[in-house]
């Protein structure tokens, strides 16, 4: 039975990355900051993966590391001056960690394959929609998120050039499904405006940052999954270079809020106005993914709704009950 450890195995990549695993017959050690309500981990280890020790005990005869774990949140949460430094230290010091017990393993057997979740924020060319995966060079990321997620690429490249470990890493679009941040100021668009749907009754108004022309590519939680697996299971050259994993349509903000609109139900009029919006355009160019894999991300945007929304719709009814 192959062993694996899945970081960040509270949110939600993390929490189905652990079923799939689970699934596939693998023995799945899950590990995060916080242990979450239920899980279908074989073993739980709750920890600040920042203090992960290069002999920690949970890495030994490990055959794969899904690192997930890091200090993210909506774009409200990464546009926030405040919040640079727990993003820059905090992730950097997880990866730090994660790769310097990986490596440790050389010595005691051998070094487990290591899947790191970058992100599409590396990207930011003004006025670009597709992005290949050389555009997040020359680099010009628009906060200190995508910049510490640029050079976490490059530090787990390095450690694969110098120790010989077999890293993949997938630049992962707008990551959307059952089990997200939905509250809090951590949740990403798709919760947020699922939320704020919602909460408003027929005909209400809802509060939107930017003009809603703003375009991105919005991958399922089941296609992230799945890209991730092919990735890890695939031998090529050059494995350990960034690849996208997301899908090939735009969604605009005002194309999400009508799809949100019409499952709920609801007519909604949005209130258009100031906030952080991220880059103007950004879409997954999926050339690579298409020519390593022979696979891309298809869930359309319309489908993968009809499961997040009620769950979210019920949610917030939970709430205002309580």
């Amino acid at each position: 039975m192959k062993r694996a450890i899945v970081t960040g195995a509270s949110g939600l990549i993390g929490s189905h990355m652990v079923k799939r695993l689970k699934a596939e017959g693998y023995h799945v050690i899950g590990v995060s900051r916080r242990q979450p309500i239920a899980t279908e981990a074989d073993e739980y280890v709750e920890v600040d993966l920042r203090e992960i020790l290069l002999n920690d005990p949970i890495f030994k005869g490990v055959d794969e590391v899904y690192q997930l774990a890091c200090e993210v949140g909506g774009l409200g949460y990464i546009a926030d001056k405040a919040n640079d430094v727990d993003m820059l230290r905090n992730s950097t010091q997880i990866d730090i960690a994660i790769l310097e017990a990986c490596q440790h393993q050389k010595i005691m057997r051998k070094m487990p394959k290591v899947f790191f979740a970058s992100s599409a924020c590396v990207y930011n060319i003004p006025g670009k929609r597709f992005y290949v995966e050389g555009d997040a060079y020359p680099a010009n990321c628009a906060n200190e998120f995508a910049w510490q997620k640029l050079y976490a690429e490059r530090l787990y490249q390095a450690y694969s050039r110098c120790s010989g470990m077999d890293v993949r890493i997938g630049r992962l679009f707008n990551t959307y499904g059952y089990g997200m941040a939905w509250h809090g100021g951590r949740e990403k668009s798709v919760a947020a405006l699922c939320r704020k749907i919602a909460e408003v009754p027929d005909h209400g108004v809802i509060d939107v940052w930017g003009s809603g022309e703003q375009t991105r590519s919005y991958t399922y939680i089941d296609d992230a999954v799945e890209g991730i697996r092919r990735l890890m299971q695939h031998s090529a050259p050059n494995a350990n270079q960034p690849i996208n994993i997301g899908p090939s349509h735009e969604v605009s903000i005002r194309d999400l809020i009508q799809v949100i609109s019409t499952i709920a139900g609801k007519k909604v009029f949005c209130k258009f106005g100031d906030g952080p919006t991220g880059v103007s355009k950004i879409c997954s160019d999926n050339g690579r993914i298409r020519q390593v894999l022979g696979w891309e991300p298809e869930i359309p945007i319309e489908e993968g709704l009809k499961t997040v929304y009620p769950w979210i719709k019920g949610l917030v009814d939970t709430k205002a009950v309580a």
